[in-house]
């Protein structure tokens, strides 16, 4: 793990995973850059974020919900009613997964709310 300065440059050459794995070596034109560089060569040696698997939360939102109330909600004041609150909306939404959350899931389910019963 090293920075030199060469010609006007500075140089990172490092061996993230020890002196039997790769060598990364890299050219930047300033010190910080480079240590940055190192940095992060160093902090994402065991990621392979290169493959693309992304775990994704198998539980669904209800189930959530319910560990939220467990660890969370009962120390507040209004817990219970939170709790309830959020299950109606989670049985409005059809319990999704988790994971399948997004800012389209809410938008869609934003005019529901708002309907009288």
């Amino acid at each position: 793990m090293t920075i030199k300065a060469i010609d006007n440059e500075w140089m990172v050459d490092v061996r993230p995973q020890g002196r039997n794995g790769p060598r990364v070596r890299r050219k930047f034109k300033t010190k910080s850059e480079a240590q940055q560089y190192e940095r992060w060569v160093i902090a994402t040696q065991n990621n392979k974020e290169w493959l693309g698997k992304d775990k994704k939360d198998p539980r669904t939102l209800e189930e959530l919900i319910e560990a939220w109330s467990k660890f969370y909600g009962q120390s507040l004041k209004s817990g219970d009613k939170l709790r309830a609150t959020f299950l109606r909306i989670c049985a409005e939404m059809g319990n999704p997964r988790a994971s399948d959350l997004t800012k389209a899931t809410f938008t869609k389910y934003r005019p529901l709310a708002s309907m009288p019963e």
